[in-house]
């Protein structure tokens, strides 16, 4: 009798044992400047190539990242290859009471892991235009980028080392991309998949505020594959611009560089 009561006083308190529980889902959102994939770790976890935009569903152990502290580390491709860059998380500005109730749901909760844009050398905006081929990919160096049928603008880290940064197109050397040094200004650069088009490249300048710009520069883009544009704001494959034009506010741009499709000479 002794012997049943005893067993089932176990039992019992068995029974009384809190039930453990499990990790708790996120979807992690990748937010990256720069055009290429990224590589993260969070908590030891290799999260892999990843690209902006992407969700990713992350499991962690209790307690909820809002009330713990993680290690977040980030990389990302440049044409030099990989290099190191500042990773975080962040709970999208939602209260840790709304977490909570987020939590009870069971369903993932939301969090974005952002990665800044390296430090290394100065930034180019590349545009590809691929509107006379099929979707493939162009490498500048050793940074792949995606080329969908039409005009791709991507922001990229310039190459760093003195032989510049090579670009491929379906495997193929097609140029180079030089280092060059602008200071503070952004490179413009275009990449013609084809090879075989012609473009106006027009350089339409400012002088002192409230007066009209001076007439433009012109010249022609012979058939190549990459093409330097300078630095300023282009306007690609777009209506021209004004060729007198009202000078910009303090702080703007002191030109447009404009390139339009332009017939070639036989």
């Amino acid at each position: 009798m002794r012997a049943a009561l005893l067993i089932g006083a176990l039992l019992a308190l068995g029974g009384c044992k809190k039930k453990t529980q499990g990790p708790i889902a996120y979807d992690l959102i990748v937010r990256s400047a720069g055009a290429g994939p990224v590589r993260a770790t969070v908590d030891g976890q290799v999260l892999g190539e990843l690209y902006s935009g992407q969700v990713v569903p992350f499991f962690l152990p209790r307690p909820p990242l809002w009330k713990r502290q993680v290690s977040v580390s980030g990389e990302q491709i440049t044409p030099d290859g990989w290099v190191a860059v500042e990773a975080s998380l962040y709970d999208r500005g939602l209260s840790e009471a709304a977490l909570a109730r987020q939590l009870k749901t069971g369903k993932p909760i939301e969090y974005e892991l952002r990665l800044r844009e390296p430090s290394t050398g100065g930034r180019a905006t590349l545009t590809i235009d691929n509107r006379d081929g099929q979707p493939g990919e162009v490498r500048v160096g050793q940074m792949p980028l995606f080329a969908p049928p039409g005009a791709t603008r991507a922001t990229l880290p310039l190459p760093t080392t003195e032989a510049g940064a090579g670009v491929h197109i379906g495997g193929s050397a097609v140029g180079q991309i030089a280092r060059r040094d602008f200071g503070s200004l952004e490179r413009f650069i275009l990449i013609d998949a084809s090879g075989k088009r012609c473009y106006s490249l027009r350089v339409v300048s400012y002088s002192a505020p409230g007066s009209t710009g001076d007439p433009p520069y012109q010249r022609m883009l012979e058939p190549a594959f990459v093409h330097e544009l300078g630095t300023g704001t282009s306007l690609l494959f777009q209506q021209p611009a004004p060729s007198m034009v009202t000078a910009p506010a303090e702080g703007q741009q002191p030109y447009i560089v404009e390139v339009l499709d332009a017939r070639c000479a036989k």
